[in-house]
C-alpha cells in the first residue's frame, strides 16, 4: 500500500514548513500549463486538513492521484 498525505481531500505531493509558521503544499494537480498547484496555509489548518490515503501500490503515481481526484484520461 501507498500513503498519500491530502488536504481537504486534495491530494499533496510535497509539504514544506516555512519559517513564518505557514505550510507550502504542493498538489499533484496541474495548472493548465502544466505547472504544480501550490497551497500556502497556516500550520494550524494543515494540521486540521490533512489525511492519509491507501491505495494500491502497483497502480502508477499518477493513476493513484487521478483516482483521488476523480479524474479520467
Amino acid at each position: 500500500m501507498v500513503k498519500i498525505t491530502t488536504f481537504n481531500n486534495r491530494p499533496v505531493r510535497h509539504v514544506r514548513y516555512m519559517p513564518d509558521g505557514t505550510v507550502i503544499l504542493r498538489l499533484y494537480e496541474r495548472r493548465s500549463d502544466g505547472r504544480a498547484r501550490h497551497l500556502r496555509v497556516s500550520l494550524p489548518q494543515w494540521l486540521v486538513g490533512r489525511g492519509i490515503y491507501l491505495l494500491d501500490s502497483h497502480a502508477s503515481r499518477r493513476a493513484q492521484a487521478r483516482r483521488l481526484t476523480g479524474r479520467c484520461g
